[in-house]
């Protein structure tokens, strides 16, 4: 389903949002962290880096309308 789809009192994408910016405040400068986005296929948005820039990152993204392929971007963010 899409992110932009409402859930409770906002969109899945908000809570996405807020659940990203929740564990990236219990990160320090000296842990790694990186992004994998996916809509019709995984893609690695931020590499692995500091997770400051992951904030910079989603704070410019989008959600789309289109279903995505949670399975495909686990992957991903494995390997």
């Amino acid at each position: 389903a899409s992110m932009a789809m409402r859930h409770g009192n906002g969109t899945r994408w908000n809570h996405a949002k807020k659940l990203v910016e929740t564990q990236m405040a219990g990160l320090t400068a000296d842990d790694l962290a990186a992004l994998v986005t996916f809509r019709d296929k995984p893609e690695v948005s931020v590499p692995l880096g500091s997770p400051d820039r992951i904030m910079t990152a989603l704070s410019a993204m989008q959600p789309g309308q289109e279903a995505g392929h949670l399975a495909d971007a686990l992957k991903t963010a494995l390997n």
